[in-house]
């Protein structure tokens, strides 16, 4: 996930330290190429879900094989078939990611008010500093 207050975790409620998490990978698929099977649950938390980038990739030995990209907040409840891109952006026929996709709520358990104002103002002077350099 890319974009906003996020964690992506393989629990439904991640720890404060999981904040930030951008990447998990599954397990790999041995010998069942071209329908693998994976059956592993993600959860990705994110406070602006409008703003946050869900992008998919599945790579071979390291190498980019295919991608997409969603707008989190845009995906809608239940199963999904994500249609996988090659690394030049063209759409690969035949080739999808069958996802189910449940949207809930959570409370905010990363903090104070007061906490979170200050992550904010941390993360944009981060950011200020970055476009600067």
């Amino acid at each position: 996930a890319i974009g906003g207050f996020h964690a992506v975790s393989r629990e439904p409620q991640p720890q404060p330290e999981a904040q930030g998490v951008t990447r998990l990978t599954t397990a790999v698929a041995e010998g069942n190429g071209l329908n693998p099977t994976f059956d592993e649950t993600f959860h990705c938390l994110a406070a602006e879900p409008h703003q946050t980038i869900l992008r998919v990739v599945v790579e071979d030995e390291g190498r980019l094989v295919a991608y997409e990209t969603a707008v989190l907040g845009s995906l809608r409840c239940g199963y999904r078939c994500l249609h996988l891109r090659s690394p030049s952006g063209t759409r690969i026929d035949s080739c999808c990611l069958l996802l189910h996709i449940s949207i809930g709520s959570e409370p905010n358990t990363f903090g104070t008010v007061e906490e979170l104002r200050s992550m904010v103002q941390s993360q944009r002077s981060l950011i200020s500093q970055q476009s600067r350099d």
